[in-house]
């Protein structure tokens, strides 16, 4: 496959550059960037369309060579992409999302009952049922970052899947993104884990120039969401790739 990047440290440090490498992709990657932005005003649209424009990136990305990025053309089929990218993000993350929330909504339920209790004057029940509270936040918090985490890493074959077939009822091909799952040999968790610590190092830096905002507070919706655009970016393309290797490797001619 004539594709540079193959997870290389050379590739992989060329990816690192390739949206600002030349006068084509830099329009499209601020284009993508402004989208986010814009997002902060109208939540939705721009959102979708930043979204839609994402799985271009990655169904180019399976057809190998040099890191790229597609023009912005047919808004139709961006909005419709976009769509599809939310249904699949609902799919594998809601139940994730669902059992965080169900935690809190029964930790803060305890706690309530603590305080009322704690005021009748049982101290004894009204520690046993804090302690019991922080325990089941605690287990039902670390249950759902468990499945935050599968969820998150079977997206990515998912959806490159679901991109390359351009059909939504590709997402439901799960003998067919999973034989590339199987033959990735675990670069699509490397990959997630990977994106994880990039937003991380994201919300570092917007921490450590936080004084700054007292200043230039206009500019941090900018910031996050060109620094979002960002990694998506990279993460699109490195999704495209393994996804095109993975499928070499299993054999699959399709």
């Amino acid at each position: 496959m004539d594709n540079e990047l193959s997870f290389s440290p050379r590739g992989f440090a060329s990816l690192m550059a390739f949206p600002f490498q030349n006068r084509e992709t830099l329009p499209r990657f601020l284009f993508l960037g402004g989208f986010f932005t814009l997002g902060w005003v109208f939540p939705l649209l721009p959102c979708l369309m930043g979204a839609g424009y994402l799985v271009e990136v990655l169904r180019l990305a399976t057809q190998g060579g040099k890191p790229a990025l597609p023009p912005w053309e047919n808004w139709g089929r961006l909005l419709v992409n976009g769509l599809k990218a939310l249904g699949a993000g609902l799919i594998f993350l809601l139940p994730a999302f669902i059992l965080i929330l169900k935690a809190w909504a029964l930790y803060f339920a305890l706690v309530f009952s603590v305080v009322g209790i704690g005021g009748r004057g049982e101290d004894a029940l009204a520690f046993f049922l804090m302690m019991f509270a922080m325990t089941v936040l605690f287990v039902f918090q670390g249950l759902g970052f468990l499945l935050y985490l599968a969820g998150g890493t079977l997206l990515q074959p998912a959806l490159t899947h679901m991109a390359v077939r351009d059909t939504f009822s590709a997402l439901f091909d799960f003998k067919g993104w999973w034989r590339v799952f199987k033959a990735s040999k675990g670069a699509f968790i490397v990959i997630f884990l990977l994106g994880l610590m990039l937003l991380y190092l994201l919300q570092l830096g917007l921490a450590v120039i936080f004084p700054l905002w007292i200043f230039l507070l206009f500019l941090l919706p900018a910031l996050t969401s060109f620094g979002v655009a960002y990694i998506l970016t990279i993460l699109a393309w490195l999704n495209g790739t393994a996804y095109a290797e993975s499928l070499s490797a299993s054999g699959d001619p399709s």
